[in-house]
């Protein structure tokens, strides 16, 4: 057996299946990186990881930390995500990636769940290179994500083929399509060929509004739902691999 004491607790975990995996990714301002597989923790642990989750997600959000609706809304993406990455500079969580993976008949997926750095951290490729980590990784044919920001189109844009993001290059085709068609049937909340969802938060999730990207073209695709409602798009996007 083996203990883990970065986190600020103790985690043990067998040395056959552990529960956490460690990576590096290279920064001025050094980091770690633990992805955990959540439903191998114990409760207790899992409790202290949701705390530490809230913290960033609430400065991400500009959300009071202390707002139950707000801390069930975490609660609810972290705690019933199979897989979860944090980052880690020194002592201070600073990101986290709620993620998923399943088979949409035969078709391997990964669901970004829930992403988010805090807002001193972003802006330099953190959340490109995680999520590129976990791609090569587990290597799977489409990537999805359901948001109301733009820099996860942008996000989206970096690893999937170029005229294969949907809806932002039309309604879905392919494998993207039969994704669509499967989450449809099995989650629901959005239209299968807009894939945008009505209400699907309830609110805007930010409290000073939805970010602006950096790129005009994803600002403006977004105004097609309206965040204030809760509105959200779904993209889905078939991952672009180098060809040898």
């Amino acid at each position: 057996m083996g203990a883990l004491n970065h986190l600020g607790f103790r985690v043990w975990f067998g040395s056959e299946m552990p529960a956490i995996s460690r990576f590096r990714i290279e920064r001025k301002f050094g980091t770690s990186v633990f992805k955990l597989s959540l439903d191998q923790l114990d409760s207790e642990t899992r409790l202290k990881i949701l705390e530490q989750t809230i913290k960033v997600a609430a400065e991400g959000f500009r959300q009071d930390p202390k707002d139950e609706v707000f801390r069930q809304d975490v609660a609810d993406h972290v705690l019933n995500t199979p897989e979860l990455y944090l980052v880690y500079t020194g002592k201070e969580c600073i990101a986290f990636a709620a993620i998923e993976h399943f088979e949409a008949r035969g078709i391997p997926v990964l669901y970004l769940g829930g992403l988010m750095v805090k807002r001193d951290f972003q802006g330099n490729g953190l959340m490109k290179d995680l999520i590129s980590l976990e791609i090569g990784l587990s290597k799977p044919r489409v990537l999805v994500a359901r948001t109301q920001n733009p820099c996860i189109l942008d996000l989206m844009k970096s690893f999937c083929e170029k005229e294969k993001i949907y809806p932002f290059t039309g309604f879905p085709k392919g494998d993207c399509q039969t994704v669509s068609e499967f989450l449809n049937i099995n989650r629901g909340g959005f239209d299968s060929k807009t894939l945008i969802g009505l209400g699907t938060y309830g609110r805007c999730l930010y409290g000073d509004g939805v970010p602006k990207s950096n790129h005009p073209q994803s600002n403006l695709f977004m105004e097609r739902i309206d965040p204030q409602m809760g509105d959200s798009i779904l993209f889905i996007g078939e991952v672009a691999y180098e060809k040898k």
